[in-house]
């Protein structure tokens, strides 16, 4: 499954796809902020709209995230929650990682990451 994007911002990239077992990723590239973070969500959304199972958001590609970013990862995942579904945060680089522990956000997102 590929879902075409809105128009993006310049700095935010979302490329979307799906493995054979059906788990959605997201490869988001660039800075997540508050001028980045609503087209973030509009993605998720699309994706959570076609319940899947799992979903990846790939954050190998983001070197910066701020609260707004952090605030649409938790809006996320808690909709996949009440979906029955997974969402995790994959790979993030060592600034959002340290972000994502020095908030305690990075057991809840990262997590079950590390678990597969």
């Amino acid at each position: 499954m590929s879902v075409e994007p809105a128009a993006a911002p310049h700095d935010l990239a979302v490329e979307v796809s799906t493995d054979a077992a059906g788990t959605v990723t997201l490869a988001v590239t660039g800075e997540i902020d508050v001028s980045t973070s609503t087209f973030l969500r509009g993605r998720l959304e699309e994706v959570l709209d076609a319940e899947p199972a799992a979903v990846v958001v790939d954050m190998a590609g983001v070197p910066f995230l701020d609260s707004s970013g952090l605030s649409t990862l938790i809006y996320a995942f808690s909709r996949a929650e009440r979906q029955h579904a997974t969402l995790v945060v994959a790979r993030p680089q060592p600034i959002v990682d340290r972000l994502l522990h020095v908030t305690g956000l990075f057991e809840m997102l990262c997590a079950p990451a590390k678990a597969q």
